[in-house]
């Protein structure tokens, strides 16, 4: 087993989420997921902005847009913060800290609390997934969590 660590709440990983499903494209692609309360295993997903996201309005409903800016989080390009949709882990996934961005871990107290203002509506589709799920995509990255 690799060193494994709790999620902590504004840490950011990458990680590969069966969404829509397990064989869907987007599951295949590791994605950065924002740790949002790490004792409830809270994430919401990140991707870079790219130009057909504005060109086919293809942008989540409630979102946040962000630069790369390592005072404020670990992207290394423009990066949309999807608002609309809450991936919560079952309570046995512990997820290794070799996952973590490589040039900040977390995200800026102040990207944080602009998330939160974001996600408080009353839309908010949560999304739950199994150790199992989560494990088939990410074998190095996933581990349970220790009874």
């Amino acid at each position: 087993m690799g060193a494994s660590y709790l999620s902590r709440t504004k840490d950011v990983a990458w990680l590969r989420v069966p969404y829509p499903d397990v064989k869907s494209g987007l599951a295949k692609q590791s994605h950065m997921y924002i740790c949002t309360d790490g004792g409830k295993s809270q994430y919401v997903k990140c991707s870079s902005l790219k130009p057909k996201h504005k060109v086919m309005d293809l942008l989540p409903k409630h979102h946040l847009i962000e630069a790369a800016n390592a005072e404020r989080n670990p992207f290394t390009k423009k990066t949309v913060i999807d608002c609309d949709k809450w991936f919560v882990f079952d309570p046995d996934v512990e997820i290794a800290e070799a996952a973590l961005t490589k040039n900040r871990r977390d995200i800026s107290d102040d990207l944080f609390l602009e998330l939160l203002e974001k996600l408080n509506h009353d839309n908010l589709e949560s999304l739950r997934y199994t150790y199992e799920q989560l494990k088939s995509l990410n074998p190095t990255f996933i581990y349970r969590k220790a009874k």
